[in-house]
């Protein structure tokens, strides 16, 4: 929401997702990355794409995939999460 205001910056932007992420006990949100893009194309106005991606270990998925195949390397190491949301920019 705060990418949406004539005056926020892109820092303002990374420091609500920090919060956020740290809000909901979310393990090393400073390994998360921020994406802010303004003036999307959106109709006959604009708006603001923002994209967070975050590496996130799986803790059962590496013990069941050997379970299942033990060459397994499934859920070895982080797997890249990211999530966009688009809203309008407010005039």
């Amino acid at each position: 929401r705060v990418a949406v205001l004539a005056d926020s910056t892109d820092a303002q932007v990374s420091t609500v997702v920090d919060n956020y992420l740290e809000a909901g006990q979310i393990t090393n949100f400073g390994s998360a990355t921020v994406s802010v893009v303004r003036a999307v194309p959106f109709g006959t106005n604009t708006a603001s794409r923002i994209t967070v991606t975050y590496p996130f270990n799986f803790i059962v998925l590496n013990p069941v995939m050997r379970l299942l195949n033990s060459g397994s390397t499934t859920g070895e190491g982080a797997t890249m999460m990211s999530s966009t949301a688009l809203m309008r920019n407010e005039s």
